[in-house]
């Protein structure tokens, strides 16, 4: 799933990057570049407005 955001005063949505994996079951925005998106592999993090994500923990079941 690409990950969108606004750089021009609220005009124009551009591509930052993509969570790796499946379709995240969640994504949320903890400040302007912290973003954590839950997927069926584990939880990711960027820190960076979404251009790259980290696994931070992973999926079990």
């Amino acid at each position: 799933m690409a990950v969108r955001r606004i750089t021009d005063n609220e005009t124009t949505w551009k591509k930052t990057g993509t969570v790796p994996g499946n379709q995240p079951q969640a994504l949320i925005a903890v400040g302007a570049d912290c973003i954590l998106a839950a997927t069926d592999k584990g939880v990711y993090e960027s820190r960076d407005g979404g251009t790259t994500f980290t696994l931070r923990a992973l999926a079990s079941g």
